[in-house]
């Protein structure tokens, strides 16, 4: 099919509402001839079959409106995912930065003792024991 599932709607709509006011105007009409009956019978298979279609395409617009709303959940759901994803990698990437500037600062203040403590006294403990000390 060429067309879109609602203009073959509407379009199913206009033949059907057309075969219904023939079948009005027939059955108003008294005793016919054989052709007319004929004719009648026609038209009567062709409503039948026009509003057969008429509800496959109907089911049809139904399951692609649930499969529709079915993406939509899906997609709102990756979205909301992504989202507390990006927020965590942000604050884990702030975390670390703090514990790092934290590091740095131990680490300075450790390398700021040790040439204190070299420069004013070459006779204490190795270098080792005094980091324990100033990091405990």
């Amino acid at each position: 099919m060429s067309e879109s599932p609602l203009e073959d709607t509407s379009h199913c709509h206009l033949n059907l509402d057309e075969t219904r006011a023939s079948k009005k105007k027939l059955f108003q009409v008294g005793s016919q001839p054989e052709e007319e009956n004929e004719e009648l019978r026609k038209f009567f298979e062709l409503i039948s079959s026009l509003e057969y279609n008429v509800d496959q395409i109907r089911k049809k617009n139904h399951e692609l409106e649930e499969e529709a709303t079915g993406y939509k959940k899906c997609l709102e759901m990756t979205i909301n995912m992504f989202n507390v994803f990006v927020n965590e990698d942000f604050s884990f990437h702030e975390d670390l930065k703090t514990a790092q500037l934290k590091m740095d600062i131990l680490v300075k203040k450790l390398k700021h003792q040790i040439k204190y403590e070299n420069s004013s006294d070459q006779h204490q403990a190795p270098y080792g024991e005094r980091a324990c000390e100033i990091f405990s």
